[in-house]
């Protein structure tokens, strides 16, 4: 009858049972606690099912002896039932209307190899009790967890019955269950005859579990307790658990113990013996009915405090950092759907939900801002560190940080006339930049069009010690066309080991102290027409190059569009700090410089100074 290998403590039990009507409903006091256990009532025969299985654990599952006769044309013998794997291409209509497909990770009951059931989740519709139903068998077995768990994930579903075949029931507690039904079958239908089939039952004699005294007390400890002695005092006593204390609460719990040597033999009750299977699953038992807070506490020594290296300093440092900035930091799931072919498929998923690992955050921080949005929140401004996996031949795992901007995080609106505004690309970078000032890591942008999700024109490559460590740009419009309120949405995603390993550099992390300059410096501005496509960061990179080595710093001061400039040219005015450290400049010592300066900017950019 067990066709499968179900587990070394395996029964399947069938019952003919003939004389009922699917008619008849419940009492009220049998609808009452279903109702109170959420489960609605159907008739009398699958009443009584759901009612065994709220009272003793036990799944039941009832099938119409008619129906399955007509199923399999001819007289069903008890020899036709079995448990095996679905077949790939066999279909089943369960219960709740659905058809499903079934596949060789599913496990089913068949009758004359036909299927009747999902094994352990699910009856099939075919052959369900309804109100023609005269006679029944009612199926009553234990099956393995895993495989239960299995078939319930590959169909979907999640029952009653199958979640507490997932946690696992006793073999022991099954005709017992069975016993319970033909009484409360009796009650309602007096000429109900049960004849029962059962299968091998295997390891059926009772296990003992030895329980040493002496280890209780090496893994709890002492109790303690207050006592007055003659004079009043309180003392604090501490003593070991004594037997009567120990056997007197694995009593409470149905357990049999036999007087040993060494402690006791102990045999558990039957709905307690998936979980009580070892020796220290008694002695927590003892600790949980005792109190915990009645032992005595003993902590390791010596205890030495913790640190943090200056790794983990500089994350929270940057983590502070956005919080300073207004960001608020979010925790997504790293279990996505299989929509993107590329994501890595998990091999034991709970749902087709959460079957793949994620390859990216933005979506889901995408998925974030517009339900702020949505909930009338005019702006959100969030950050994420966590993993992403990709399908790498080394390293498939890979930490970043993670966010976006989406509005004006400013409460006070005078300045814009009381309506909200949002960011332009500039403003938005400047917020990530603000946050990584506090890090001291300087970040260097390069535009980019790598990026589908990005918008072209509005993405940047973020450059840290001259690698490319993630990206800052505007999301597509095209991604977001049912989402108008997110047009100027920034993302940002940054390899968070590459920020944080610049961040740790000596030079950058341990501060250095320097004399406050005691001569002035001076300053000279320089303006040239430049083609657009170059960059600033390379053009103030080749200025701080030729002017070493006075040149203390260039800033752009300026940037002019006209009408009269050609659309692919743009002015830039930079403003150039020279100073000596041991003397003060005069004219002649910048000028020569300076001209360097000019010269390079000509040849390297066909800039055209700007006069």
């Amino acid at each position: 009858m067990c066709q499968e290998t179900i587990n070394k403590e395996c029964i399947y039990t069938l019952s003919y049972i003939d004389n009922v009507n699917g008619k008849q409903t419940s009492p009220k006091w049998i609808k009452e606690r279903l109702e109170k256990s959420d489960i609605k009532s159907k008739n009398l025969i699958v009443d009584i099912t759901n009612y065994i299985l709220l009272e003793q654990g036990q799944p039941l599952h009832a099938f119409d002896l008619e129906k399955l006769s007509q199923l399999i044309g001819r007289e069903v013998l008890p020899e036709d039932f079995g448990v095996r794997k679905a077949k790939n291409g066999e279909f089943l209509t369960a219960l709740d209307g659905i058809k499903y497909e079934l596949n060789e990770n599913i496990s089913i009951v068949v009758c004359s190899d036909k299927p009747v059931a999902i094994a352990g989740v699910i009856g099939g519709l075919e052959t369900a009790v309804t109100e023609q139903t005269s006679s029944i068998i009612l199926e009553g077995a234990v099956f393995n967890p895993s495989i239960i768990r299995k078939s319930s994930r590959e169909v979907g579903i999640r029952t009653e019955s199958s979640s507490r075949f997932e946690k696992g029931i006793s073999f022991r507690n099954t005709l017992n269950s069975l016993s319970r039904a033909f009484y409360l079958l009796n009650q309602y239908f007096k000429e109900s005859k049960p004849t029962i089939y059962s299968s091998k039952i295997i390891n059926k004699e009772k296990k003992s579990i030895k329980l040493r005294r002496e280890r209780i007390f090496k893994i709890l400890g002492p109790i303690v307790y207050n006592s007055k002695d003659e004079l009043g005092k309180i003392q604090v006593i501490k003593r070991n658990l004594n037997d009567r204390e120990i056997t007197d609460k694995l009593k409470l719990i149905g357990c049999e113990l036999h007087n040993q040597s060494y402690g006791w033999d102990v045999e558990v009750i039957s709905n307690r013996s998936s979980d009580l299977i070892r020796e220290i699953d008694l002695i927590e038992e003892i600790a949980r009915l005792i109190g915990y807070d009645q032992f005595d506490q003993n902590l390791p020594a010596p205890i030495k405090p913790g640190k943090l290296n200056s790794y983990q300093l500089a994350k929270r440092k940057l983590k502070n950092g956005f919080v300073i900035s207004g960001f608020n930091e979010v925790l997504t799931y790293s279990l996505v759907s299989d929509e993107d072919k590329t994501r890595i498929k998990i091999s034991n998923p709970l749902l087709q939900e959460t079957s793949c690992l994620r390859n990216n955050i933005w979506q889901e921080h995408i998925r974030i801002c517009n339900q702020n949005i949505k909930a009338g929140r005019e702006s959100c401004w969030i950050f994420e560190t966590g993993n992403i996996f990709v399908n790498a031949s080394t390293n498939n795992q890979i930490e970043i940080l993670s966010g976006a901007i989406s509005g004006n995080n400013y409460d006070e609106k005078w300045e814009f006339s009381g309506k909200s505004s949002e960011l332009n690309y500039y403003q938005a970078r400047g917020k990530l930049r603000q946050v990584f000032s506090h890090l001291n890591v300087s970040v260097i942008d390069k535009p980019t069009d790598k990026y589908k999700y990005l918008h072209p024109g509005r993405t940047s490559l973020l450059i840290i010690e001259g690698k490319e460590a993630g990206y800052f740009g505007q999301i597509n419009p095209k991604y977001i066309a049912e989402k108008k309120s997110l047009k100027n949405l920034f993302l940002f995603s940054i390899d968070i080991d590459k920020l944080l390993m610049a961040a740790i550099r000596t030079n950058k992390w341990t501060p250095i102290f320097k004399d406050y300059p005691i001569v002035p410096k001076i300053e000279r501005d320089i303006n040239f027409i430049f083609n657009k496509d170059y960059l600033v960061s390379d053009i103030i990179g080749n200025i701080k190059k030729s002017g070493k080595p006075i040149l203390e710093e260039v800033k752009l001061i300026d940037i002019y569009n006209d009408d009269n400039l050609d659309d692919k040219f743009v002015s830039y005015t930079f403003r150039l700090s020279y100073r000596d450290k041991e003397k003060t400049l005069v004219e002649n010592d910048v000028v020569e410089i300076n001209e360097l300066i000019i010269k390079n900017i000509e040849k390297k950019f066909s800039a055209k100074q700007k006069i």
